[in-house]
């Protein structure tokens, strides 16, 4: 998410929208019973299941760590424009000290398979991946593939391209495609075993300022031709404050939204490509505010309990993933991440000295307990394990009440630090963006009072204003410590849809939104940002 959110790379901006399915219809999900997928023929560039950690650092303690805790990928971040700062020329080509050979470096010393995110375009192809020609793409991904062949086993295309930040401009899943399908040409021209994934969006964004929700953006690139162009989708499913199996359809930011995807890419026909969680996490809570993720805190006992948890879940539950990616290793040990509210930090589970947080303890065990192979689906069709109805899923423990923001309404708008975005030479590999926790400030709305009958017969229309265009908070209840369900930016229209209620010397408006891609989300908002 660049957590969403940027969650966590380049700094994005994490907008909190409630839960619901597809269209923004809230929706009881289930998971699908192994066996439902035994023909589903998922592809896969080797027979295991990817089991990886996001890593900020090429300093071999992080790729030992990684390594002794039983994960087998690395996830890097590298950026175009410093591999091709010229076009046709190539640093990797030049010179042994650059970014691609110092992460493969890494990755083999620490004898873990590489996956790589490419983020950015340089100036010289327009400066963002929204300029880019398509030949540009094709020729570096080639030339990057090759290079890479035998340790890059998988690359992710640009992150998040859903958010204008990341994009360069209004997100389009049409231009996003025609990158991706270029990427997917130069790599299976370079490295024909190498694996192309796309998307990696956003998620639960509601459309606000700018973006496009995930699951419209996600049908977008169906649209445009992606099937058969790639060969996984990501998601960046980051886990909020939520236990790992909490229903999707009760949350926006939650680590089975996984399962939205999938049924978005079968309602599309597509029951082949697999999707890989390339980004999720809990945040510890460090013991103080965490500005727009302040909701997302939980304990070190809790990190480390959903951490085990979500890889059991998926392994048990979605015969369809075939990597999952988690955020982070060791954000917390670079130099990129010092803000106060900066959560990569906090979504490590090595702390700043290396020492190993309990999530990493947890994970260890488990590994270490757990010896049975976890085999990838193969191309032909066929499981390559026993397919097998998974028991049911534990019933969730309460979610832990996020601690309450400040009394301010109006939201300072600040993006995920995206650590990818940092300008330092990548001797060190640069900082990974988690999260998104993409970006989405919290989960999902407690329903609104059934409006009055005024309400009913007259519709009235506001708009968000008087923010100095920073956006204010819509929450769950008409109280400044009510869960904030989403940030409405400055000019987003809402429908009045109840009376209003004076609480805390403020007159709270009960409000839905109208002008997002997914309308319907609603709530509480200040009366004073909002103008006729």
């Amino acid at each position: 998410m660049r957590v969403g959110l940027a969650v966590f790379g380049v700094v994005v901006l994490l907008l909190g929208v409630p839960g619901g399915g597809p269209g923004g219809v809230p929706v009881s999900w289930s998971p699908a019973p192994v066996a439902a997928f035994a023909q589903s023929g998922v592809p896969s560039a080797a027979d295991e299941v990817a089991v990886g950690v996001i890593v900020d650092t090429t300093d071999a303690r992080s790729m030992d760590m990684a390594h002794e805790a039983g994960f087998t990928h690395a996830k890097m971040i590298i950026h175009w424009d410093r591999l091709e700062p010229k076009r046709g020329q190539y640093t990797f080509e030049e010179t042994s000290e650059n970014d691609l050979d110092n992460v493969i470096r890494a990755a083999q010393a620490g004898d873990m398979k590489l996956v790589l995110r490419v983020d950015g375009a340089p100036g010289w192809a327009g400066g963002k991946p929204s300029k880019a020609s398509p030949d540009a793409v094709e020729a570096f991904y080639k030339a990057m593939a090759a290079h890479g062949r035998g340790t890059v086993t998988a690359y992710e295309v640009l992150n998040e391209p859903n958010l204008p930040f990341e994009w360069g401009d209004a997100p389009s899943p049409s231009g996003y495609a025609a990158f991706l399908k270029a990427a997917y040409r130069g790599v299976k021209k370079g490295d024909p075993s190498a694996l192309v994934i796309g998307g990696g969006l956003s998620p639960a964004t509601g459309g606000a300022g700018g973006t496009i929700e995930d699951v419209d953006f996600l049908r977008g690139m169906y649209a445009a031709g992606i099937k058969g162009q790639v060969d996984a989708i990501a998601i960046h499913n980051y886990g909020g404050n939520h236990e790992p199996d909490r229903d999707p359809g009760d949350c926006g930011i939650c680590f089975r939204r996984a399962e939205i995807y999938h049924q978005v890419m079968l309602d599309q026909g597509d029951k082949d490509t697999p999707v890989w969680a390339t980004e999720f996490g809990w945040l510890l809570d460090p013991g103080r505010n965490m500005g727009q993720y302040d909701w997302m805190r939980v304990s070190a006992d809790k990190q480390a309990d959903y951490v085990v948890r979500s890889y059991k879940y998926a392994r048990a539950n979605w015969p369809w993933m075939t990597g999952l990616l988690l955020s982070n290793l060791d954000a917390s040990t670079t130099p990129y991440h010092t803000g106060a509210q900066d959560g990569m930090p906090w979504f490590a589970i090595l702390n700043k000295d290396y020492s190993p947080r309990p999530a990493w303890k947890a994970f260890k065990s488990w590994r270490e307990q757990d010896q049975t192979p976890w085999l990838a689906r193969t191309r032909g069709g066929s499981s390559s394990q026993a397919a097998t109805t998974p028991s049911p899923s534990p019933s969730p423990s309460p979610s832990p009440s996020p601690s309450p923001s400040p009394t301010s309404e109006v939201v300072a708008v600040t993006q995920t630090p995206d650590p990818s975005q940092t300008t330092a030479p990548l001797a060190a590999a640069t900082p990974e963006t988690t999260a998104s926790p993409s970006t989405t400030p919290s989960p999902a709305a407690t329903p609104s009072p059934t409006p009055s009958a005024s309400s009913a017969t007259t519709t009235v229309r506001l708009r968000v204003a008087k923010t100095d265009g920073s956006g204010v908070n819509l929450r769950a209840a008409p109280s400044s410590t009510g869960k904030a369900v989403a940030i409405l930016m400055e000019g987003t229209t809402v429908e009045v849809i109840g009376e209003d209620v004076q609480a805390e010397g403020r007159t709270w408006r009960n409000v839905r939104t109208v002008s997002s891609t997914s309308d319907g989300v609603t709530g509480w908002v200040a009366a004073q940002y909002l103008v006729p």
